[in-house]
């Protein structure tokens, strides 16, 4: 595959962007309907038990560039929301929900002091 360039001719500095529009990835067969035919459904929303219609496919392992990743790596499906939001916040290390016993699974969440729950409500000494 050509290297990509800019209008101006020099070298595209995110050049993974024409990738999602090469026909391999958005053409009749390319990846992104295979994966969409293969799981219908969000995968986040799925785990809950609910079903949301999936309309962006995910790399699960982020692929940051490296075109083995983009074009060989694992897939998943996604409703817009929860690929650019929840997703992304996932991948800059936020967690979101809590836990069974109604804890935040984000260990950065400040009902945490330095990662140890405090189990003093607010106002307690």
């Amino acid at each position: 595959m050509p290297s990509p360039t800019d209008a101006g001719g020099a070298k595209s500095p995110r050049p993974w962007l024409d990738w999602y529009r090469d026909q391999r990835w958005r053409g009749p067969n390319g990846r992104r309907i295979k994966q969409l035919a293969a799981e219908p459904w969000c995968r986040f929303h799925a785990k809950r038990g609910e079903r949301v219609k999936a309309t962006t496919v995910d790399h699960i392992e982020p692929h940051r560039g490296d075109p083995d990743r983009f074009w060989n790596g694992a897939l998943q499906s996604l409703c817009h929301h929860c690929h650019s939001a929840v997703k992304q916040s996932h991948e800059a290390g936020r967690r979101f929900g809590c836990d069974a016993a109604g804890a935040p699974t984000d260990p950065s969440h400040p009902w945490f002091e330095g990662g140890k729950r405090s189990g003093k409500a607010e106002g307690e000494r």
